[in-house]
């Protein structure tokens, strides 16, 4: 599915406010997943979110794209990040078991929590986390 202008517009002007850093992997200039910090409480709480398209997953691509993200909450010295996912989708609980053991079950969902002040490895080379959004910004009003 593809996102339309509008779409994208609003999406940039919701992460801007709410100061949400992105990390993104691209394959040959498409955006193939994305992991998402969104500060709350004062910004020492986080929540994140993940997407990796179907052809790319179980390739390791989440497992990077969730380090990356880690590594953004240690950089801005978050103490706590909150995720929340289906409790049928396996493939995310095994990925956030990689990071933390501290997931409940709350109804339909997994909540969970991680500590990034824990020794979570940063991947090289990890790109700015706000790179992606400023492409897109600059796409529509530049």
């Amino acid at each position: 599915m593809e996102a339309g202008d509008r779409f994208i517009r609003q999406y940039v002007n919701t992460t801007r406010a709410l100061s949400t850093s992105i990390v993104a992997h691209l394959e040959n200039g498409v955006v193939r997943g994305t992991a998402e910090l969104r500060p709350m409480a004062g910004h020492r709480v986080a929540e994140i979110a993940l997407s990796v398209e179907k052809p790319w997953r179980r390739r390791g691509l989440g497992t990077v794209l969730l380090r990356r993200i880690i590594g953004e909450a240690q950089d801005q010295r978050v103490r706590l990040i909150y995720f929340r996912f289906l409790a049928g989708n396996l493939a995310m609980k095994g990925l956030a078991a990689k990071f933390t053991t501290d997931m409940t079950l709350d109804d339909m969902d997994v909540v969970g929590q991680i500590d990034p002040r824990l020794d979570v490895p940063k991947t090289a080379n990890q790109p700015s986390s706000m790179g992606w959004v400023r492409q897109i910004y600059s796409a529509f009003w530049n």
